[in-house]
């Protein structure tokens, strides 16, 4: 119909797409900063989404601005010549996850359906690479790509840390000469790390939340040299339950190491502890967050729980009721801020960041798979993401498949206890923090007069104040202007 428009959000939020809706207006863009060239428009603070932005560090398809949101994947809107909008889905999470297959050869089966998509994907007329952290997902998915590519040999992108504890660099080295492939290894030290801080939080447009997003500004900006498009790894630890959340919920609740470590840590606070802890919903829920709750009310003293995780309700009740249950509500959740870090982070530098991991028919595969292929235990340890650790086994071999997982972390206490760190809180941050009248940083001034005591939930407490800061500096104080 020539007479309407569609705007259409992919399944995944692989992509996002903004839309600003104002009374007698309607916008959209890929990017939120494009709405400060309408006429007679203003970014400000929505302060009523600031609890489950405090607790999960992401919104599920909303922003902290007024009015923008970001189209639910999977869904499209549909606006009519009079301006009047609907909006409708077009994929639902539980229609994927029921094909059926012989068991036995599910590694196989996943194995060449993997392949298939990394092989679809490499489709490109300009250079095409790997971003290589040196965990299996990315291993794996740099490992088919060599195998199907063509031309020029394939290089590789890899961010390294100084400190050894938070490196992968003997696994990249693995992966590289055994493939015999082009690396490109690049260090993140916490001099890059503020000085590009700013522009940065610029094109992430909200406050940086996974402090790693600046490891991947720098793996963006130094994959520029060598290549266009990069595949990641991206979805697999959702898709094939490869977080340690989903590891715990195979043991018992209440009568498990698990159970027991969380209590003492919550000892101060056993009220906020069970209140999340009790019930199932609760727990799957609050999987995901990354401070407590006593540390957050500290922070914002009218903070509302029930507010915070009001519409994860939702989402998991209206998932349906399979063994796949907690990886959809990954999905739903959790995955689209990864991919949207991913997304501004690569574009920032005009490079296309490529997830095969989330092709569609992986992903109906991958939720087909009962959770009992996927959590084994090995050894008396059970092992999440079974069949991605299987492959690598055979690929590379059973020490690297079988270690304790590290992602793509950042040695966060080191940089806050640099110079670089201390001039821009003292500086910038916390006299705004205190201007701007929304958090108490009391106890954050506390925490940093004694950083090497400092816990890894109250570490996350002084991350997101100054992230939120500096965000707001760039966004609701200076009208966006770099």
């Amino acid at each position: 119909n020539i007479n309407k428009l569609f705007l259409i959000r992919d399944r995944f939020g692989i992509k996002p797409l903004y839309i600003l809706e104002e009374k007698n207006r309607i916008a959209f863009s890929s990017e939120i900063k494009s709405f400060k060239a309408l006429y007679n428009f203003k970014f400000e603070l929505n302060e009523s989404h600031l609890d489950e932005f405090l607790l999960f560090r992401n919104l599920i398809n909303k922003t902290l601005f007024k009015n923008i949101k970001n189209l639910t994947p999977g869904t499209y809107l549909e606006i009519d010549e009079n301006g009047n909008y609907q909006e409708i889905s077009f994929y639902n999470l539980n229609s994927d996850g029921n094909l059926n297959f012989d068991n036995k050869q599910i590694e196989q089966i996943y194995s060449n359906t993997l392949e298939n998509s990394i092989n679809s994907q490499m489709i490109s007329d300009v250079k095409l690479g790997c971003q290589l952290s040196g965990g299996i997902d990315s291993s794996l998915v740099t490992y088919y790509a060599n195998k199907n590519s063509t031309g020029n040999k394939l290089e590789t992108i890899s961010i390294l840390f100084k400190n050894k504890n938070f490196s992968e660099e003997n696994y990249v080295d693995e992966v590289t000469s055994t493939l015999n492939l082009a690396s490109n290894k690049y260090t993140l030290d916490s001099s890059y790390y503020f000085n590009v801080f700013k522009v940065a939080t610029w094109h992430f447009e909200q406050p940086i939340n996974h402090p790693n997003t600046i490891g991947l500004f720098l793996l963006s900006e130094k994959a520029k040299k060598h290549v266009t498009v990069l595949l990641s790894g991206e979805g697999a630890d959702e898709t094939l339950a490869g977080y340690s959340r989903f590891i715990e919920f195979k043991t018992h609740p209440f009568f498990s190491k698990i159970f027991f470590l969380k209590l003492y840590f919550n000892r101060k606070n056993l009220i906020d502890f069970f209140t999340t802890y009790l019930y199932k919903e609760n727990r799957i829920i609050t999987a995901s967050i990354f401070c407590n709750l006593s540390s957050i009310r500290k922070l914002k003293p009218n903070f509302n729980f029930e507010n915070a995780v009001k519409q994860r309700k939702s989402i998991l009740s209206n998932l349906s009721n399979k063994n796949n249950k907690q990886r959809k509500y990954e999905m739903a959740t959790y995955l689209p801020d990864l991919l949207m870090r991913q997304d501004k982070m690569s574009m920032a530098f005009s490079i296309e960041n490529r997830v095969p991991f989330l092709d569609n028919n992986l992903v109906n595969l991958a939720l087909s798979i009962d959770n009992k292929q996927l959590i084994v235990n090995r050894k008396g340890k059970l092992e999440g993401k079974y069949i991605l650790k299987q492959l690598c086994a055979k690929i590379f071999n059973v020490n690297f498949a079988y270690r304790d997982k590290k992602g793509f972390s950042i040695p966060l206490r080191e940089f806050m206890v640099s110079d670089e760190f201390m001039q821009l809180w003292n500086s910038e941050i916390k006299p705004n923090i205190i201007k701007r009248k929304i958090f108490d940083i009391t106890s954050i001034d506390k925490l940093l007069e004694n950083m090497n005591k400092v816990g890894s939930t109250q570490l996350e407490s002084i991350w997101q104040m100054v992230t939120f800061e500096i965000w707001a500096q760039q966004y609701l104080d200076n009208d966006c202007n770099t």
